[in-house]
């Protein structure tokens, strides 16, 4: 389990990819999930130790935010066990993962 999880939600595939970037170069942390729902919206789930989340989900929003794209973003300091089951993939979810292969 991770010490934290952030998530930044975007609207745009583009953006989200040039802010994982961004977030994985600013701070040693791990993409859990990036997932799009709809025809634009998308969440970036990441996870590390709390100082690492919050700098990269602070990284990741000024991309988005630059971009006039950013939804929303947040950190969950030492997540419950019971907060995994978001990490799950659900079945109606688009994963970009799959979408490029």
């Amino acid at each position: 389990m991770y010490g934290a999880i952030g998530l930044l939600e975007t609207m745009g595939v583009a953006i989200s990819i040039i802010a994982a970037d961004a977030m994985l170069k600013a701070a040693d942390i791990t993409i859990i999930k990036h997932e799009t729902r709809d025809v634009a919206l998308v969440t970036l789930l990441i996870g590390g130790d709390l100082s690492s989340v919050r700098t990269a989900i602070e990284a990741g929003a000024m991309i988005a935010k630059k971009a006039d794209s950013l939804l929303t973003s947040g950190v969950l300091p030492n997540p419950d066990l019971e907060t995994k089951q978001f990490f799950q993939k659900e079945v109606n979810s688009r994963w970009v993962s799959q979408l490029v292969q």
